[in-house]
């Protein structure tokens, strides 16, 4: 990120007493503004509510946004398609697969996800650290709260017809 964003990016905490402390990421490489700083899978890359929403929605359309191809129907397939064989954590090419939904899960609390029976992206980020008390209750809240608010409805997209080819 540079200057300007460093300005915006979310803070992480850790549980501290009754309170929470301020805590660097320690996925990270420090300075964030390091041109020569590297992102890593399990934590580094930077966005915001708005783009991954715009992202999901292009997966959920078959890699077409705004009516325009990102990328191929094989490229969104095989990410959205179980690869990890007879390992007991179905997962994609970076995706979570399974139980009628693809999703990942990031550093420090973030998740996201689509819900194609329901037609519903579900987004949350936090920078937490570790979870005190009933903390760790908040995203399955967050979770159920959207379903019972937006998910019950027939799903507008993807089409029918391309969610069929899914395997999810």
């Amino acid at each position: 990120p540079n200057a300007g964003q460093l300005k915006r990016l979310a803070k992480a905490y850790k549980p501290a007493q009754d309170d929470l402390e301020e805590c660097p990421i320690t996925q990270l490489k420090y300075p964030l503004d390091d041109r020569e700083r590297q992102s890593m899978p399990a934590g580094g890359l930077f966005s915001t509510a708005a783009d991954l929403s715009i992202f999901y929605r292009m997966i959920a359309n078959g890699g077409v946004f705004a009516g325009k191809r990102i990328l191929s129907e094989q490229a969104v397939q095989q990410m959205t398609t179980k690869q990890t064989g007879e390992l007991p954590t179905p997962y994609g090419l970076g995706f979570s697969t399974g139980g009628g939904q693809i999703g990942h899960g990031g550093a420090y609390g973030t998740n996201s996800s689509l819900d194609r029976e329901r037609g519903l992206i579900t987004i949350f980020l936090v920078q937490h650290a570790g979870w005190s008390k009933d903390g760790k209750l908040v995203l399955p809240a967050f979770q159920k709260a959207a379903v019972e608010a937006f998910g019950q409805k027939s799903p507008a997209t993807p089409r029918a017809e391309y969610r069929k080819g899914w395997s999810l």
